[in-house]
């Protein structure tokens, strides 16, 4: 007679700080490098993809306090704002504002100094 067992999840929420503190040090940089090459060379409708992206590394720095990690990400998305432009609105713009107002709204909480980069 056959055991059915149900299949496990090869995907698991890993919450150790110690391990993903480790694993995004080692590759922070490259991480916000790709991030930022991709949002100044794509097209408007590509853009919300990697605006994921920095809305999921946002997440992580914040909620494991990693400072360093967390001000460079900040300042790349409100890089990407361009508010002190005055020239007509596009729609990366605007998704990249979305994406801020997001992230503040989330992990105001966590998000500490780097407040003073939005406002």
């Amino acid at each position: 007679e056959e055991v059915h067992r149900k299949p496990t999840n090869p995907y698991s929420v890993y919450r150790r700080q110690a391990m993903i503190k480790y694993m995004m040090d080692c590759s922070w940089s490259q991480i916000l490098q790709s991030f930022d090459f991709y949002m100044n060379s794509c097209d408007e409708s590509s853009a919300p993809k990697c605006l994921a992206g920095y809305q999921s590394s946002l997440h992580i720095a914040s909620r494991f306090n990693m400072e360093t990690f967390r001000s460079k990400f900040f300042e790349s998305l409100i890089k990407f704002c361009k508010f002190d432009n005055t020239h007509k609105v596009t729609l990366k713009e605007v998704e990249s504002i979305k994406c801020l107002s997001i992230v503040c709204l989330i992990e105001g909480n966590h998000i500490r100094q780097d407040w003073a980069q939005v406002a």
